[in-house]
């Protein structure tokens, strides 16, 4: 005797599972209804765009969540346009308007990822130290142990070999 599924039965059978990197609902819920949209407010984020905070969160929520009206609102008002809140416009009107198929390019804004921001602020750390009289070394470990990075991978970015983290530098 064969059985048969349940509409329920069906619907949990053909349910996707999560894609890794993908926003839950109440994450994605968390940020829309954040006033400023899920923008960090940390002193390392603040320093790397001061002037044109209220621009760069209005370019974020438009990139990321596809809310259009803090920017809308942004541009019918009296503010001027800072230089770099124009080149990050541009730079989302272009990615818009031609999404590269194999991956989606980096937003102008975002000088430093969230895989590198970490080693940043490490890096800062650990020269501070090396000035203040510690040895490199020990400098590494005790900054490797405080943030929880790898301390041989904080070596390397230390030492200038972590890539990625060299041309964030650049554009800064």
């Amino acid at each position: 005797m064969t059985r048969h599924r349940t509409n329920k039965q069906n619907k949990q059978a053909t349910r996707k599972a999560p894609v890794a990197g993908a926003m839950s609902k109440e994450l994605l819920a968390a940020i829309k209804n954040d006033p400023d949209g899920g923008m960090s407010y940390d002193i390392d984020d603040i320093a790397l765009f001061p002037e044109d905070d209220v621009w760069v969160a209005a370019i974020d929520k438009l990139d990321r969540l596809g809310d259009k009206k803090p920017l809308t609102d942004l541009l019918r008002s009296n503010l001027e346009i800072p230089a770099r809140a124009r080149e990050y416009l541009a730079d989302v009107i272009e990615r818009g308007v031609a999404r590269p198929s194999h991956r989606p390019a980096a937003p102008a804004y975002r000088v430093i990822s969230d895989a590198d921001a970490p080693f940043w602020l490490a890096n800062k750390k650990v020269g501070a130290l090396v000035k203040r009289g510690m040895l490199v070394k020990d400098a590494l470990s005790k900054v490797a142990k405080a943030l929880g990075l790898n301390e041989e991978q904080l070596a390397l970015s230390y030492g200038g070999r972590r890539g990625s983290l060299n041309k964030a530098k650049r554009r800064l």
